[in-house]
């Protein structure tokens, strides 16, 4: 499951921990009239980050 963090006005922070290789991956939502996703890491975290920040 990711986490959301407000790390700055209208930037957000969504964290991954992949819990068999104690990784973590993070993507960075800037909110914003034409809102960007950075996506960092492999396919699967974006699928499970997807979700929350969809709300």
């Amino acid at each position: 499951m990711a986490h959301i963090a407000e790390i700055a006005p209208d930037l957000f922070r969504i964290t991954t921990f992949v819990k068999p290789f104690n990784l973590q991956f993070s993507q960075f939502l800037v909110r914003d009239d034409e809102p960007l996703l950075f996506h960092t890491g492999p396919r699967l975290c974006f699928l499970r980050s997807k979700q929350p920040w969809h709300r």
